[in-house]
């Protein structure tokens, strides 16, 4: 279990923001919030089964990448922004690597990264 306050302050975040955030990912089902002096979050689920999609969704919204890459409203198949056929291939891609990638994905990428930059540090 982690608090949240700990987090904020490790990763300088400020605390009211991650404290929003981390609202949203307790109603979405993503962590678990416990209350009290021992209390904190967690994960309510293994993180190989949390899609980077997923919480981004949670987030921001499940509309995030279905809109028009330059944010016309009339923007379609039979009127198209300039953007039009590159975004919606793009974003097609886009959608399906962040669907793919997990939470855990992401730890394992950063511990990497974070033991190579140790790594180039001791030399």
């Amino acid at each position: 279990m982690t608090r949240v306050r700990d987090v904020a302050e490790a990763e300088e975040i400020p605390y009211p923001f991650l404290a929003k955030l981390v609202g949203q990912l307790v109603q979405g089902g993503f962590l678990d919030s416990f209350k009290g002096p021992t209390g904190g979050v967690r994960l309510a689920m293994p993180p190989h089964r949390i899609s980077v999609l997923d919480v981004l969704e949670c987030v921001d919204g499940e509309n995030t990448f279905r809109g028009c890459f330059l944010g016309l409203p009339d923007c379609s198949d039979d009127s198209p922004c300039p953007m039009h056929d590159d975004w919606g291939k793009l974003r097609a891609r886009l959608v399906e690597r962040l669907d793919r990638a997990t939470v855990a994905d992401l730890a394992k990428t950063l511990k990497a990264k974070k033991a190579k930059i140790a790594k180039k540090g001791g030399r």
